[in-house]
C-alpha cells in the first residue's frame, strides 16, 4: 500500500499524529483521466490543510522539494524545510558565465586571454 500522509507535529516532537493522507495508487492500476502523483495528492492536501487553517509549516523530504510544490506552499504563505536533490544547488547556483567562455566578446578595453 502507498501513502501520502500529512502529519501534525507536537513541538517537543513526542507527538506525531496523522491529519490528512491519501492513497496513492500506481499509473497502471488506474485510468489515465484518474491517475495523480504523490506530489499533487500531497498539493491538494496542503491546499485543504491551509484553508481550514492547520498548518503553519511544512518538513518535507527531497521528493516533494520539486519547484511547483515549494512555489504553492509559498503562495498559501507557508514557509517550507527540506532536503534539495543531490544536484540542485537552489539559490547557491553559480552565476551565469560571462566574457569568452559564454560564447561573447570580451568587454570593451579588457585584453583577451590568450
Amino acid at each position: 500500500m502507498h501513502v501520502v500522509v500529512l502529519l501534525w507535529c507536537s513541538a517537543d516532537g513526542s507527538y506525531r499524529i496523522p491529519v490528512a493522507f491519501r492513497l496513492w495508487r500506481p499509473k497502471r492500476s488506474r485510468a489515465p483521466h484518474r491517475y495523480q502523483t504523490k506530489l499533487q495528492l500531497a498539493a491538494r492536501m496542503l491546499t485543504e490543510l491551509v484553508a481550514a487553517d492547520l498548518l503553519s509549516y511544512l518538513v518535507m523530504d527531497t521528493h516533494y522539494t520539486v519547484g511547483w510544490f515549494t512555489h504553492l506552499s509559498g503562495r498559501l504563505g507557508r514557509t517550507w524545510v527540506g532536503t534539495l536533490p543531490p544536484k540542485d544547488h537552489g539559490h547557491l547556483a553559480r552565476p551565469p558565465p560571462v566574457g569568452r567562455r559564454a560564447g561573447r566578446a570580451a568587454a570593451p578595453g579588457l585584453a583577451a586571454a590568450a
